[in-house]
């Protein structure tokens, strides 16, 4: 089999598998501690908030259980740089952090604490 017919048929059975089901919340919240934890040692700063609490202000801008994991950890690394910068949650737009507005996910919010 040549180059081309492996990577046609790799191809093809990436596009035929079956997506991931979504973490459930113990699996979020896991994510969402050890994110706390490495940006804490990362920038050599203590948060003012623990990982349940960013799943909490994550899942108030993304209550959709379809929101991509990679969406919800964008929103909290942008969370705690904000709150690392300027020592307050941060307020911004659900379209500063989808990925893609066509997937429906939300409309345009504003999103205040």
């Amino acid at each position: 089999m040549d180059e081309a017919a492996r990577a046609d048929k790799a191809l093809d059975q990436i596009a035929n598998s079956g997506s991931l089901p979504p973490l459930n919340q113990e699996n979020l919240l896991t994510v969402m501690e050890q994110m706390v934890e490495a940006h804490a040692g990362a920038y050599g700063w203590e948060p003012s908030l623990e990982g349940e609490e960013l799943l909490e202000r994550i899942q108030q801008i993304f209550p959709a259980r379809d929101t991509k994991l990679r969406t919800r950890i964008r929103a909290g690394i942008q969370w705690l740089d904000h709150l690392l910068q300027y020592g307050q949650p941060p307020v911004f737009q659900v379209s500063d952090l989808l990925e893609d507005q066509a997937a429906g996910e939300l409309d345009d919010a504003d999103l205040r604490e």
